[in-house]
Order: structure tokens, then C-alpha cells, then sequence
């Protein structure tokens, strides 16, 4: 996977290339708090969330497959 925070569009953009069946993506604030929460995602090349709704800072973005094996990457929004 590939996570990506696009500063420019507001958007957290995440890459799938092997599309991998996808059961969650959730992504917390550094006290970590649930900001999004998405489930039953499928196994899409890529998934894009809007983030204009968010804070600048650093977020947590961690993703679960259907294997249960999972993964997290800091992201940092910053408004342009």
C-alpha cells in the first residue's frame, strides 16, 4: 500500500496495486481519536478520502485486510 496525503486537494489518497481485499481503513489524531472510519472497502487500485474537514497535524491512517494482517503510516495535513 501507498498512503498518501495530497495537501494540495485535500485528499488522503491510498494505492492499492495489488488489490488487496481491503476490510478497514481507519485514521486517528495523534491522542488517537477516530476521525474516519471505513469498513468493507473491496479490493480497489486506490481509494481517495477528502480531509478538508480535518485539522492541520499529524494523523494515523491504519488499513486491514481481509487476512487480518495490518499496516499504519503517519500522514501529516497541512491547509494550504
Amino acid at each position: 500500500f501507498t498512503v498518501f496525503q495530497n495537501n494540495e486537494s485535500n485528499e488522503l489518497v491510498i494505492s492499492n496495486p495489488q488489490l488487496v481485499d481491503m476490510k478497514s481503513c481507519y485514521v486517528y489524531d495523534i491522542s488517537g481519536k477516530v476521525i474516519l472510519g471505513k469498513e468493507k472497502l473491496g479490493g480497489y487500485n486506490q481509494y481517495v478520502f477528502p480531509t478538508n474537514s480535518l485539522s492541520d497535524g499529524v494523523y494515523i491512517v491504519k488499513l486491514k485486510t481481509l487476512d487480518n494482517l495490518e499496516t499504519s503510516k503517519k500522514v501529516i495535513v497541512k491547509k494550504k
